[in-house]
């Protein structure tokens, strides 16, 4: 049952490719640098184009990426990167300023994979 909601939210997640459910006018984004920090530490997870996130409500929030840039390097740099079809990550910590991050996808640094080929997801790929 886990795998199947997750899967039905991993869809939906990669469904929406960066548009918002709520559209208004009147509705302004911001982004603060302590929000793009917690994203910027990792020297191989570089970036993703779209993203969803998921309260697991025990502190920690389950982060859903789609197509993903992993610098097989390790510089730090999104010219070094491969990019793969998916990614996930654990936050530690609502509070943005002392959150922790991990990242995690399939395969190796030098040849990474995504996290989950939806075809082939098993329960064992979400613990």
């Amino acid at each position: 049952m886990k795998l199947l909601i997750f899967s039905i939210l991993f869809i939906f997640a990669i469904s929406l490719n960066g548009q918002s459910l709520v559209q208004s006018e009147d509705m302004q984004i911001e982004a603060y640098e302590v929000d793009n920090s917690l994203f910027t530490k990792d020297k191989i997870w570089r970036g993703a184009d779209g993203a969803a996130s998921i309260d697991l409500e025990n502190g920690k929030i389950l982060w859903l990426f789609s197509d993903t840039f992993i610098d097989i390097q390790g510089t730090g740099k999104r010219s070094n990167s491969k990019m793969i079809n998916n990614s996930i990550a654990i936050q530690e910590g609502h509070e943005l300023e002392w959150a922790e991050i991990s990242f995690y996808h399939k395969g190796t640094q030098k040849k990474p994979k995504g996290f989950c080929l939806l075809s082939k997801c098993t329960s064992r790929d979400y613990g």
